[in-house]
């Protein structure tokens, strides 16, 4: 009788920690969606931040192709000079190369950077999706253990259900 009753016991101790198993993944599971989002916001905010800053380059790229068509034009009205005008426009062709240079290495500096926060966040979503599949197995009820008034053989099923 002191067996069955440690056995209740366990089995009711064993019972208690099933019920809190749910509780716990659903708080781990929530604590994880709160990081990720935060994770998420602050990659979209640099994101936005990095959108401002290429509109100004841009514009920049805008206006400096501006001074090299004003300085196309001036060129042309000052034809009685070609050597002056030569060099003139070898430098605004050199400031326009330097800039575009940089720019380039901008752009490409960002590609990069949002081809990381693209994987990163698509590893996210597989470590998500894995922790959604175990709180899917953990949530699965456990199968009823066969039950036999006769004490022998309860005991028996008892054994072999624990194995």
């Amino acid at each position: 009788m002191a067996l069955l009753e440690d056995m209740v016991s366990t089995l009711q101790d064993k019972a208690d920690h099933f019920e809190a198993v749910p509780k716990i993944a659903s708080q781990k599971r929530r604590e994880t969606s709160q990081a990720t989002r935060s994770h998420i916001d602050e990659n979209a905010t640099k994101h936005q931040q990095k959108e401002i800053q290429l509109e100004g380059l841009k514009e920049r790229v805008q206006e400096l192709l501006g001074n090299v068509a004003n300085l196309q034009e001036k060129a042309e009205d000052f034809e009685s000079m070609p050597k002056l005008m030569s060099t003139k426009r070898r430098e605004a062709e050199e400031s326009a190369k330097a800039t575009l240079g940089a720019l380039e290495v901008q752009s490409s500096e960002k590609d990069d950077h949002f081809s990381t926060l693209n994987s990163d966040m698509l590893t996210m979503l597989e470590l998500l999706e894995s922790l959604d599949k175990r709180i899917g197995v953990l949530a699965e009820p456990e199968p009823e253990e066969p039950q036999s008034q006769c004490l022998p053989c309860a005991g028996l099923l008892a054994k072999r259900h624990a194995k």
